[in-house]
């Protein structure tokens, strides 16, 4: 990985930290599901979001875990 994909990589996560949903979303072409429903990932942090292709329009978003913090076990306090 690059040393600016790293650097921006650990800026997300510093304003994941900062500002729950801090990510700006950077959206590339809708994609399509084997069971034909289209959403859309965000290129920075991979939150999908369903996609309506007969309005054309980002829907809801559909929860994904970020990157960094899969694999991460929460602890009762």
């Amino acid at each position: 990985m690059s040393d600016m994909r790293v650097g921006r990589r650990l800026a997300l996560i510093l304003m994941d930290l900062l500002i729950p949903n801090g990510c700006p979303h950077e959206f590339g072409w809708p994609r399509k599901r084997p069971d034909g429903e289209h959403y859309q990932v965000c290129r920075l942090c991979g939150a999908e979001y369903a996609y309506d292709w007969g309005s054309m329009r980002r829907g809801w978003q559909v929860y994904q875990e970020p990157e960094h913090r899969r694999g991460v076990r929460k602890t009762a306090a």
